[in-house]
């Protein structure tokens, strides 16, 4: 019996080396960049890797008995030798597109209902820059491919386009023979466990047991990735927003103390003496600091997130609040900052205000107040480092805003 096990052993351990050989080799097709433009699917039916049965079960382990010990030493039936190559020939194809459009959003819901149109789906979408770009990646079904990419393409000014597609044919079905032999070779070492009874023996055994298992979920997971990528062709979308014409032409103000406005640094100097307002809720009062220009804020919140200030600029050509309204909001829009929120507002102590609200490409919050008395401006400024910081304090700054009143 001990010589039988050591024959059976040394049986096994030539076919391992057959598995090691086979587990180091691959082959990849690549196709060159002479593809057809109007020929993206492979001739015939595209290739289903989920119909492929020699991927089934791979990685289970088969626990039936084995009555008869001759079993070890039977060859396997010629059909079983190798599982049933592809029928068809497996192509990965993808397309990596850059694309100027008019308006990134409603690109990005464009490229995802094209997706949901041919039956495929979004693998991952971001944006950037509060929508001056963004990146789209779909995933479509093979026979979609050519048409989803020409739809994309209608959807802007194309400024670059790759497209590549690689036969995975004789990879997957090197990765298939493998699998089929080294489950195998791994059912052969069950048997011989069953009938193995010395402990040191077992423990050698259980460990090839082990390996092999690992083996073939590994190679049976990269099948799984080759047949999906084959059934699904892959197409990145790099979405850019055009500069509008008013843009490229754009002067700053001519009035300097808007053109110099800023959420990064105090521009304005001039002190309130005509106005009362109150510390908001919640902030420090830097007063003392910000009135020997020593601050950028005249009241901060303790984090550091929030601060605000305010100060006064002459009415200088003398205009009305609406006039300095339409000044203001055409800089800011020439800015191209995104605007949240924009409000008229009379306060509790009768002060007629524009107010606005944008947000930065930093993700920050910027808001703006603009009264009109006399031959002075008053510009109160909020700045709010992040989306938290907004919702934390802009309340708070509200209020504060409200409450702000012409001494008499």
């Amino acid at each position: 019996m001990r010589l039988k096990f050591t024959k059976s052993l040394l049986s096994l351990l030539s076919v391992l080396g057959v598995v090691a050989l086979l587990s180091g080799c691959g082959s990849t097709r690549e196709l060159g960049g002479g593809i057809s433009k109007s020929k993206y699917a492979p001739a015939g039916k595209q290739y289903d890797y989920r119909r492929d049965r020699s991927i089934e079960g791979a990685a289970g382990m088969k626990d039936e008995s084995v009555e008869d010990e001759s079993v070890e030493s039977k060859p396997p039936a010629e059909s079983e030798k190798r599982p049933e190559a592809p029928r068809e020939r497996m192509v990965i194809y993808e397309a990596d597109l850059a694309l100027n459009v008019e308006s990134v959003k409603k690109t990005l819901d464009a490229v995802n209902a094209l997706a949901l149109r041919v039956d495929g789906y979004v693998q991952s979408a971001t944006t950037s820059d509060s929508y001056r770009q963004a990146v789209i990646v779909i995933r479509v079904p093979v026979a979609k491919f050519e048409q989803a990419l020409d739809e994309i393409q209608k959807m802007g000014s194309v400024l670059r386009k790759n497209v590549s597609a690689r036969d995975v044919t004789m990879e997957y079905s090197d990765l298939s023979l493998r699998v089929e032999t080294a489950r195998k070779v791994r059912e052969r070492f069950y048997e011989l466990l069953k009938r193995t009874t010395k402990v040191e023996d077992r423990v050698k055994i259980l460990k090839e047991i082990e390996r092999l298992t690992q083996v073939i979920e590994s190679l049976s997971a990269r099948m799984r990735s080759l047949g999906d990528r084959a059934a699904y062709s892959t197409l990145t979308v790099r979405l850019s927003a055009k500069v509008a014409d008013t843009v490229k032409t754009f002067l700053p103000s001519p009035f300097s103390w808007i053109a110099k406005l800023s959420p990064d640094r105090r521009t304005i100097f001039g002190e309130p003496a005509k106005y009362e307002f109150k510390t908001p809720g919640g902030f420090f009062n830097l007063e003392e600091n910000f009135n020997r220009n020593r601050g950028t804020f005249l009241f901060t919140s303790p984090d550091g997130g929030a601060g605000v200030r305010v100060g006064v600029v002459e009415n200088y050509p003398p205009a009305d609040l609406k006039f300095w309204d339409q000044a203001f909001v055409l800089e800011m829009n020439n800015r191209m900052y995104k605007r949240l929120k924009a409000d008229e507002i009379k306060t509790t102590r009768g002060l007629e205000m524009k107010y606005y609200l944008y947000r930065l490409s930093t993700g920050a919050v910027y808001g703006v107040s603009l009264h009109v008395r006399g031959n002075g401006i008053l510009v109160s400024e909020a700045v709010y480092r992040n989306e938290e910081s907004f919702k934390k304090s802009h309340e708070a700054v509200e209020k504060f805003l409200n409450s702000l009143g012409a001494k008499k």
